[in-house]
C-alpha cells in the first residue's frame, strides 16, 4: 500500500511540475509577443525619424533652390563656367571675362558648364 501511496504522490508532483511548465511557457509566449510589439513600435519610430529627416532635407533643398532662382547667373567667358552671382568663384571673375545669363539653362545652351554652386 505504501508503494501505491508513494506512486500517487510522485504522480501528483509530476502533475504540478507539468502545470508549472505550462504556466511558464505561456508567460514566455506573452513576453515574446510583447517584445515583438515593442520591436514593431521601435521600427515605426525609426521609420518616422527617417521620414522626418527626408522632409527636412527636401524643405532645405526647396528653400535653397528658391533662393538660388532669385540670384543672378554669371558666366566666365575664359573658363566657360556658369555660377550664381554670390558664388565665391563668381566674385573672382574679372570684368572682361564676366557675362550674364537669364537662366542656368541659357548658359548651358551657350556651352557653359555648371559650377558646383549650381545643383
Amino acid at each position: 500500500m505504501e508503494t501505491s501511496n508513494e506512486f500517487e504522490k510522485v504522480r501528483q508532483s509530476f502533475g504540478k511540475v507539468k502545470e508549472d511548465i505550462n504556466y511558464l511557457n505561456s508567460n514566455i509566449e506573452q513576453i515574446k509577443a510583447q517584445k515583438a510589439d515593442r520591436m514593431t513600435t521601435d521600427q515605426i519610430f525609426l521609420e518616422m525619424a527617417k521620414l522626418r529627416n527626408i522632409i527636412i532635407e527636401l524643405s532645405l533643398k526647396d528653400t535653397k533652390e528658391a533662393k538660388c532662382e532669385t540670384m543672378g547667373i554669371v558666366g566666365n567667358t575664359d573658363s566657360k563656367k556658369v555660377h550664381y552671382e554670390n558664388c565665391p568663384f563668381a566674385k573672382r571673375i574679372t570684368k572682361e571675362h564676366k557675362t550674364s545669363f537669364e537662366s542656368v539653362q541659357d548658359a548651358l545652351n551657350h556651352k557653359y558648364s555648371k559650377c558646383s554652386c549650381i545643383l
